[in-house]
């Protein structure tokens, strides 16, 4: 029976809710100041007000704790001092028009936000919240980390170590996994679910997009005079091929890789002055020549011996204007293409997805809806002269000028030599400031990265997405204004942003490694939640935001069954929860193709169940014979048991000697595949011994001994090659062995498999 999943969202935030309304009033002063509202009264600057009332509460909220529109402002990066805040409120705000509030104006309203959003700010039902989620304890938060980062289980070293050592134990094993190969590779698609570059995996489809005036190599395979009739040739040409064109297409997800793996700071995400690429990659993009590239001890072609997963930094440049200025993924040709743009859209659609990818802000929700007065027949420039059109285009005109100099097809243009930009547009800038002209015409994309990762947004999405990526949940939304101070979902919001602040807290103070971001997440009071106090004051619709259960994603699904159950689930070679194939179940099991499907699905529906149905069945089929055919202390499912063992006997009554050690196989199968922690007597185990007695009680008195053919063990599950008759598993007189077939349908049915 299912029990009750909790859903785990958190805020997609700057700072810290507040749990008062401090808009103004009559009042002048801000009650309570200090961290517990327990210091003295501070005088509220009643100028400031009326201009915050006027200019920012349609974005920020009249208590200022944001809305669609706009950021809350406590606890806000910029708001330290009223210099800092006054100096962001006079370059950036309001948005539509940064002129409106300089000198005088910014200090009074900077005065205004920190004595009545800040000062006055007590975070002590927030972390009440927080502190009435119980964690689960250290080794079953070790197994799901281990699954969620490195796609594993947990080794017997690991649990011993954590449960002697405890929590500190438990962050060393955190580092470990996080310099693992899978981790990297769960890294590619977390940020693959944002950037969707794999559309470009398979075939040519990313080398197509590299023009060949730009890059003559791009297909550099093809010119090796290689015969694809002869099947020895055509498997270097392939082989070739796929490495060239998947490093192409997933050069802005390898450059994530890089920066993590080399322990970089995550803002050349956006700020690299280079590109990364394999030994394949960068020969299409003419720049072999720069790195000496890592070989492989066996290579599968000597003649091309490089590894193509090892990426190094390179430099790319066309053959028209030489050597790009980079960007990170700004300036990759393939981030430019899946993002593209139109000669009417003018790279507002970039702009769009820079606000979106990399500052947490959709520039659709700017105004609202859309005004009636914003359809303009008069004016020849309504985006520059309609109040209604200027208050977004404001925002996404400058970011869309910084992409002037490169075309739909990403390639670098520099626009002072093809004819210019639109004069009918905002010039380049970004948050309300322009860009210097001064050594910044040819790199303005370069100068926007630089300039991005300064905004305190770029923190808050790097944090957002990782927190999403990692539990699988959709952030919460901020609070309507008129949701009461003490309504559970305000409640909830406040007690996330606590928590989510904490994280981007950890990444500034790490100078942007996103390492302390994960620990914090894993370490965190969502990820682990195990339960909710018995004492908790807070009611359980502000709990039902708790949890940290998520529906696993195919790939990390495709993880798990091998890791537990020592097999992948393929059909003919081919993963069939990971493959790009047209027979693949990725999309039907909700995932992406990065292409036409690319929102996952999170919640399971008829169609998913009846695939978790059919992999259940199957692989039960295959494991089976396979691990009992190895000895028991290299077997991963049924550890205290042979096949020969018979749970009943002959009078058909359970045998009480094989009784133990099939509760001991049963307590294993349900930590390793479910991660739960039951004793031999709990009511789980005895419900599938139960169901055990009675398949093999049916199954003895009505089936023959033969297994199905699919099902048995007739060549070594290692090498492929025959077994001798004596060696293989085909019979089962006792119907022991498709009993436990039978115990681990039930396990893998479970929804429990499918969540972690």
């Amino acid at each position: 029976m299912m029990r009750v999943l909790f859903a785990l969202l958190l805020g997609s935030v700057f700072m810290v809710a507040c749990s008062g309304d401090y808009s103004g009033g009559d009042g002048a002063t801000a009650p309570g100041a200090g961290a517990g509202g327990g210091g003295e009264d501070v005088p509220l600057n009643l100028a400031g007000r009326d201009q915050y009332l006027a200019q920012c509460a349609s974005c920020h909220g009249g208590d200022g704790q944001g809305t669609p529109s706009g950021p809350t402002l406590v606890g806000c990066a910029t708001c330290g001092s009223v210099d800092s805040l006054a100096s962001r409120i006079g370059n950036t705000m309001p948005l539509a028009d940064p002129a409106l509030c300089g000198d005088a104006c910014a200090t009074n309203t900077a005065e205004y936000v920190l004595a009545a959003f800040n000062t006055a700010f007590d975070d002590t039902a927030a972390k009440a919240v927080l502190a009435e989620i119980v964690p689960a304890d250290p080794v079953v938060t070790l197994r799901k980390a281990t699954l969620n980062l490195a796609g594993r289980l947990p080794t017997a070293a690991e649990i011993h170590n954590v449960e002697t050592g405890g929590e500190a134990e438990l962050v060393q094993v955190l580092d470990v996994l996080m310099r693992e190969d899978a981790f990297y590779q769960r890294l590619i698609e977390i940020y693959n679910d944002d950037l969707l570059q794999n559309k470009y995996l398979g075939g040519e489809n990313a080398v197509n997009l590299l023009r060949a005036s730009d890059f003559p190599q791009r297909r550099w395979y093809r010119d090796l005079g290689l015969d694809t009739e002869d099947s020895d040739q055509r498997a270097l040409f392939d082989y070739l091929k796929a490495q060239t064109n998947d490093a192409v297409a997933q050069e802005a997800l390898r450059l994530v890789e890089y920066i993590v793996r080399n322990h970089r700071p995550v803002t050349e995400l956006l700020t690299a002055d280079y590109m990364v690429a394999n030994y394949y990659s960068a020969r299409a993009y003419g720049a072999e020549h720069q790195q000496a590239w890592r070989r492989l001890p066996e290579p599968p072609f000597p003649e091309y011996p490089y590894d193509p997963d090892d990426y190094r930094p390179i430099r790319i440049a066309n053959a028209d204007y030489g050597e790009i200025p980079h960007a990170g993924v700004l300036t990759s040709a393939m981030f430019l293409n899946r993002f593209p743009t139109t000669e009417t859209n003018r790279n507002r659609h970039r702009s769009r997805m820079v606000h979106a990818l990399f500052l947490d802000t959709d520039v659709l929700q700017l105004s609202g809806v859309r005004p009636g007065e914003a359809v303009d027949l008069d004016s020849a420039t309504p985006t520059l002269d309609n109040p209604a059109c200027s208050v977004c285009h404001t925002v996404v005109d400058p970011v869309a000028a910084v992409f002037q100099n490169w075309n739909s097809r990403g390639q670098y243009q520099p626009s002072r030599l093809n004819g210019g930009w639109h004069s009918d547009m905002e010039a380049r800038g970004f948050n309300g400031a322009a860009m210097p002209l001064a050594g910044n015409v040819d790199r303005s994309v370069a100068w926007l990265g630089e300039v991005m990762v300064q905004d305190p947004r770029f923190a808050r999405s790097v944090v957002k997405r990782l927190f999403r990526g990692l539990t699988g949940q959709v952030p919460l939304p901020v609070p309507a204004a008129d949701v009461p101070a003490d309504a559970p979902e305000r409640l909830a919001y406040q007690a996330q942003t606590v928590h989510f602040n904490a994280l981007r807290d950890a990444l500034i103070a790490a100078d942007y490694r996103i390492e302390p971001v994960i620990r914090g997440i894993v370490l965190g009071p969502y990820f682990r939640a195990d339960a909710i106090r018995s004492d908790a004051a807070s009611t359980v619709a502000v709990h039902q935001h708790s949890g940290s259960e998520r529906l696993l994603t195919p790939e990390m699904l495709h993880r798990k069954i091998e890791a537990t159950l020592g097999l992948a689930w393929e059909r003919w070679g081919h993963p069939r929860l990971t493959s790009r194939r047209g027979d693949s179940l990725a999309v039907l099991y909700g995932g992406i193709d990065s292409d036409n499907v690319i929102t996952r699905i999170v919640e399971p529906n008829g169609l998913m169940a009846s695939l978790q149905q059919r992999m259940a069945h199957e692989m039960a089929c295959a494991v089976t014979a396979r691990d009992f055919f190895r000895a028991r202390e290299q077997r991963r499912l049924f550890l205290h048991v042979d096949h020969e063992d018979s749970l009943l006997d002959e009078a058909g009554s359970i045998d009480p000697i094989v009784r133990p050690r099939v509760e001991q196989t049963l307590q294993h199968l349900f930590w390793s595949l479910l991660g739960l922690q039951l004793d031999p007597g709990d009511q789980e185990i005895q419900r599938v011994l139960n169901l055990m007695v009675e398949v093999q009680s049916l199954g003895r008195s009505e089936y023959d001994d033969r297994i199905n053919y699919s099902c048995d063990l007739t060549r070594h599950p290692d090498t492929g090659e025959d077994l001798p008759s004596e060696d293989k598993i085909t019979r089962d007189p006792t119907y022991m062995l498709r009993t436990w077939q039978a115990a681990l349908v039930y396990l893998l049915t479970d929804y429990r498999f499918v969540y972690e």
